[in-house]
Parts: C-alpha cells; structure tokens; sequence
C-alpha cells in the first residue's frame, strides 16, 4: 500500500513539474519569436515527455530495463487511444492534412525502425536483441530531423501555446529549474515504488511499466489535450501526441539505451507491433474522410481499443 501511495506521489509531483518546464519553456521561446506551431510540436511535445525520459533514465541507470522499454510503449499506446479518445469525446478534434500525410507516417517509420533495430539478430541467436548504445544514437539523430521539418512548414500557422505565467524571463527560467529538479526527484520516487511493487507482487517490469507507470507518464499530455480540445486548438492536440510519441521512440529510447543497452523479448516486440497498429488506425481514420477530424464515435472506438489491450496485457502477465 505504502508503494502504491508513494507511486500516485510521484506521479503527481511530476505531472506537475512538467507543467512548471512546459511553462517556462514557451515563454522562452516566444522570446526569441519561434513559431506557435514549431513550439506546439516540439517544446509542449517534449516537455509533456520529460515525465517519460526522466523515469526511463533513472530506469535505465538502475538496470530496470523492462520498466524503461514498456514505459515507452504504454505511454505511446495511450497517447493514441486513451488521450485522444477522451479529447475526442470532450470535442471533435479536427486535423489538418499535412499532419495525416506526414506527422501519422512519420511516427509509423520511427515504430518500424525501432522494431527492425530491436530484431537485428536475425536468427543468429548469438546477437544482442534489443536497442544497444550505438544504436541509441542512431535514434537520437531522428528527432531534431523531424523538429526542423516541423519548423519549416509551421512559420505561418497560427496556434495557440499559452502559458500559465506571465511573459517574464526571469521567472520562465526559474519555471524551467523548478521542473527539471521536480522531474527527477519526482522520477526517483517513481522508480523506487514501482520497483517495489515489482519484487512484492511478483509482477514482470514491462507490466508495470505499460499500464501503471506509463498511464501515470502520460498525464500532461492528457492534460495538454484536454486543454487544447476546450480551446479549439486542434492542430496543437494532434501535433502534441504526435511530437511525443516520436520523442519517446527516438529521443527517450536513444538516451535509455546509450545508458543501458535495452533487450527485448516476445512481450515487447508485441508492443511495438501495437504502437504501430494504434498509429495506423489513427491516420486510417483521419485519412479516408475529405475533412480529417476525431469525432465522438472514433473516441469512443479508441477507449474500447485502450481497455481490449490492457486486458490482454493483464492475461499475458
């Protein structure tokens, strides 16, 4: 019980310690005129996965593999079909093309390229399986490619990325520390209680990490959609999962393997198989329709989807 407190604690205090690097994040970009869009893709989505990096480096650094590699996974599972399904149940959300010809894809080559890394051996059962360090930075040199194609064709579009705190600079750096040290702090107390309830309950790492931890790692984005949906802001919500799906892929499992190299059995080569199956789903949905959006009956869709795996998850153990 005690772990389980400890977990939902720290759950909490990083959630909001990601709010405080979100904050303090767009006003400084603001300050050196970058665009709405390029600040919704990249910073609001890489800050929403700092929660998602910091526990997977502390993961990572403890040997606790199987926690940081499943984190991964159910926080990108629930991106697609849990924040997204209840954004789209609040409000349709509506999505521009370019974001279903190329931010969906995007994401779906990052899930295969990950798979194809992590299954390298082929059939030579003598090789690592898994992501190891040299290709961790083959991961990392990804996402900065994707954030300067986002830069390019965002210029000119208008959205919204406001923040909680007023436009000082001063105070937007104090944001951004406050948040780091709240993140790993926060993270720590993470991986100490779910380490926990993994040696008291018996339960596999990759279990923990893809339901409760990463369901725990994935509330500021849930947070950032829910926002964004009540503001209409539909191309922010979108384009936030989208960055922080392939922050996880390439930037967090980059720096988690370069840490610690990361195996991957049959349960995780199953995950990845259902990020790239949620991927696909999401841009079937958006792309056979002349005017691209989220409705009710696709949230609701994407729920059922949500609780079918988690259920599969719990039967497989």
């Amino acid at each position: 019980m005690q772990s389980l407190l400890l977990l939902v604690a720290g759950i909490f205090v990083l959630a909001k310690s990601a709010g405080w690097l979100i904050d303090g994040a767009l006003i400084i970009g603001r300050r050196y005129r970058l665009s709405p869009l390029f600040l919704g893709l990249t910073i609001v989505a890489a800050g929403t996965s700092a929660p998602e990096f910091a526990v997977n480096i502390t993961a990572a650094a403890r040997g606790l593999t199987g926690l940081s590699v499943g984190n991964v996974l159910g926080s990108n599972i629930a991106n697609i079909l849990l924040v997204l399904g209840i954004g789209a149940l609040i409000y349709p959300i509506h999505v521009i093309r370019a974001t279903v010809r190329i931010g969906i894809p995007l994401t779906l080559f990052a899930t295969v390229f990950v798979l194809l890394l992590g299954q390298e051996h082929w059939g030579d059962p003598a090789a690592f399986q898994g992501i190891a360090r040299l290709e961790g930075v083959m991961l990392l040199f990804g996402f900065p490619l994707y954030a300067f194609y986002e830069y390019g064709i965002g210029r000119e579009a208008r959205v919204s990325t406001e923040s909680r705190l007023q436009d000082g600079f001063s105070l937007a750096l104090i944001a951004v520390l406050a948040g780091i040290i709240g993140l790993a702090v926060s993270a720590n107390l993470i991986v100490n209680a779910a380490g926990s309830i993994i040696a008291r309950f018996n339960l596999s790492q990759e279990l923990v990490g893809i339901t409760l931890v990463a369901i725990g790692t994935s509330l500021p984005e849930l947070a950032t959609t829910v926002t964004a949906v009540m503001k209409r802001n539909h191309q922010l919500v979108v384009g936030n999962i989208i960055g922080s799906n392939l922050f996880n892929l390439l930037a967090v499992l980059g720096v988690s393997s370069i840490v610690n190299p990361l195996p991957f059995d049959n349960a995780q080569f199953e995950d990845l198989i259902f990020v790239g199956a949620a991927s696909f789903v999401l841009w079937l949905v958006l792309a056979v329709q002349p005017r691209p959006a989220l409705r009710r009956l696709h949230g609701v869709m994407f729920l059922v989807l949500y609780v079918t795996y988690l259920s599969y998850v719990a039967w497989r153990g």
